[in-house]
């Protein structure tokens, strides 16, 4: 694949159409052939969503958009490939069109998912993201509060630091119902054993709290 991209790249504008067909799934003839030699398509359609990323081409954010909503009820773990793929390649075109589509992924309850859709957003700059991650930073477990918060952390404006201090203040109520109902730590025991995890939570809410006031001295969100 990267010495295939490597060469897809340095054809420059010439590459994207034909990229832009097979994400499209108009290029009958190279998905038959990706069939005859056992290939997954979705691994063909997310390999070329990355390298219209890597082309930087405005011809290809529409496509780009759509795959955003690509379904394979059989084999999740590509959906989520091909997904992704998709939202990272947007977020480095800085597709502005992709905001609210994007947007709206924000209560995906795969991790990695949710964590590239933000960074996507990021990369793109829009500013109405940060009240978007705001209501996910408090509910849900804590794996996926935290990446919401981190999105807070690149996104805020320097006021928005204080949002942070409530989020402190309702961690250890939510840590227990992470321990006991998600069971995201594992089989531990929740009162003892769970606090060291506690504390991991809350250095990491503290980083993004001087993440937050940092970028404001330096200029963010004046």
């Amino acid at each position: 694949f990267r010495e295939s991209a490597v060469g897809v790249f340095r054809l420059g504008d010439k590459a994207v159409r034909p990229l832009v067909d097979i994400i499209e799934g108009k290029d009958k003839e190279l998905l038959a052939k990706a069939k005859e030699e056992k290939m997954n398509p979705a691994a063909l359609v997310a390999k070329a969503a990355q390298v219209l990323g890597d082309l930087g081409s405005r011809e290809a954010v529409p496509g780009l958009i759509k795959l955003l909503k690509y379904a394979n009820a059989d084999d999740l773990r590509a959906q989520y490939f091909v997904r992704m793929a998709a939202a990272a390649s947007l977020g480095r075109l800085r597709a502005k069109e992709a905001v609210k589509p994007l947007q709206s992924m924000l209560g995906e309850e795969e991790t990695m998912a949710r964590q590239t859709y933000i960074r996507a957003l990021f990369m793109i700059g829009d500013p109405s993201t940060a009240s978007k991650l705001t209501g996910c930073a408090s509910k849900d477990h804590w794996l996926l509060r935290d990446v919401c918060m981190y999105g807070l952390a690149m996104l805020s404006p320097a006021k928005d630091a204080k949002l942070f201090d409530g989020y402190e203040k309702n961690a250890r109520k939510l840590f227990m119902k992470d321990c006991e109902e998600f069971g995201i730590f594992g089989e531990i025991d929740c009162v003892t054993e769970g606090k060291k995890d506690f504390e991991t939570m809350k250095a990491a809410m503290k980083s993004y709290r001087k993440a937050v006031e940092v970028a404001g001295a330096c200029g963010r969100g004046r």
